[in-house]
């Protein structure tokens, strides 16, 4: 994943940005592993955030949002409030690289539609808006994002 580490050497200073694999692995020309850039590594991790039901990871339970909880709950301004609380503090907790600047949760029968606008905390200029639309069928499968 992403790290930013600074060194000194004598009286300079050096930041060092370092590239890492975004997930979902997938085929591509060259191999499976693709590199990205610092807006797809925290997307990815954002993704991983979201889709993750608390309770489901065996050495750290809490990790993961409540999103799950809310699949069948009725589609009502209180169901997309929460949802949309969710999913800021979810990733807010798990991913410290990431400043959320504005989130957007839709609900239909069928799908999750879920938008969320961030920059990285240490490049406050590259804003961003990426989403997702999620099955919500029995998980939180992952149909497509933008």
């Amino acid at each position: 994943m992403f790290e930013q580490r600074t060194t000194f050497e004598g009286a300079k200073t050096k930041v060092h940005q370092w590239k890492g694999l975004a997930g979902p692995i997938s085929r591509l020309n060259g191999g499976y592993f693709k590199t990205s850039d610092i807006l797809d590594l925290l997307w990815s991790s954002i993704i991983m955030i979201l889709g993750t039901p608390r309770l489901t990871r065996i050495m750290e339970p809490e990790f993961g949002s409540g999103l799950y909880e809310l699949l069948f709950n009725p589609n009502d301004s209180f169901t997309q409030q929460e949802a949309k609380s969710e999913i800021v503090s979810a990733i807010q907790k798990w991913e410290p690289r990431v400043v959320i600047l504005d989130s957007t949760f839709e609900i239909d029968e069928h799908t999750m539609r879920i938008s969320v606008k961030f920059a990285p905390k240490n490049d406050p200029a590259a804003v961003t808006t990426r989403g997702i639309v999620v099955d919500r069928g029995t998980s939180l499968r992952v149909l497509e994002t933008y």
